[in-house]
């Protein structure tokens, strides 16, 4: 009950609530304090845009609470608070996060190396770089948020998560901001993508897009075709990707 209850007053999002919410951050069940951490990330956010003195005291008590909440002796705990602080304010959480990459939990390291991705945190990029050779979900968490740093050290990882299905379409979009088709083996390996029969779509379009930036012409090919797939979001995605292409290339004093 205390459960559910914590979850509704986080999804109504009203600073009143965060009193309540705090004082079960103590409490003897891990999963009301879960749900307090929860119901926290939910009301700051919501603060978050209210300049007004009580919303901006709201936020900084959500704040002051999840920081004490990554420390946690419970590893969900720990990982709902990570996602909670990132909710409030990636780049403002991320001093509280870096030593998060290093927790005795696995997917409480992945969920930091996520969000100090998210945040783009140049502080992070060699404690994320060390953990390219940890377990598979940190290790792609790692080089995810290291692509978003424009570090290529992220791209063997990347490769070897491309045939993975729940982590290729991350994997191939990272690989195109990065421009790493531009090397020979990537581009060949992005080519490949497109000719497999039973590859997913949307893993393809940002393969497509990959060699595109590169400047190889199979990848505007490729999303032209696109545009006249059958599913709604392989269509809507090959149409932003070509909109971004062309964007750049008018921002491209090269022409």
């Amino acid at each position: 009950m205390r459960y559910a209850a914590l979850l509704s007053l986080g999804e109504l999002g009203r600073p009143q609530a965060i009193p309540s919410a705090v004082d079960r951050l103590d409490d003897g069940d891990p999963l009301v304090r879960e749900a307090a951490v929860i119901a926290l990330g939910q009301i700051g956010a919501a603060a978050g845009g209210d300049e007004s003195p009580a919303s901006r005291a709201a936020l900084d008590t959500a704040f002051a609470a999840l920081a004490r909440a990554v420390k946690s002796d419970r590893p969900e705990v720990r990982f709902q608070a990570i996602a909670s602080l990132a909710e409030i304010s990636s780049e403002r959480s991320a001093p509280l996060l870096r030593p998060l990459v290093g927790d005795r939990d696995p997917k409480v390291r992945a969920q930091a190396a996520a969000a100090l991705g998210d945040a783009r945190d140049e502080a992070a990029r060699e404690a994320l770089a060390a953990h390219l050779t940890d377990v598979e979900e940190v290790r792609h968490e790692a080089a995810l948020a290291l692509a978003r740093l424009g570090d290529l050290r992220a791209v063997p990882i990347l490769v070897t998560s491309l045939p993975a299905g729940d982590r290729a379409f991350d994997a191939a979009t990272a690989l195109a901001e990065l421009d790493a088709a531009r090397q020979p083996e990537i581009r060949a390996l992005c080519a490949g993508l497109l000719t497999r029969i039973l590859g997913d779509p949307m893993v393809k379009v940002r393969a497509a897009q990959a060699l595109a930036r590169a400047g190889d012409p199979r990848g505007r090919a490729y999303l032209e075709k696109a545009l006249r797939a059958r599913r709604d979001e392989v269509r809507g995605l090959a149409t932003t990707v070509l909109t971004e292409l062309d964007d750049g290339n008018r921002d491209d004093p090269r022409g």
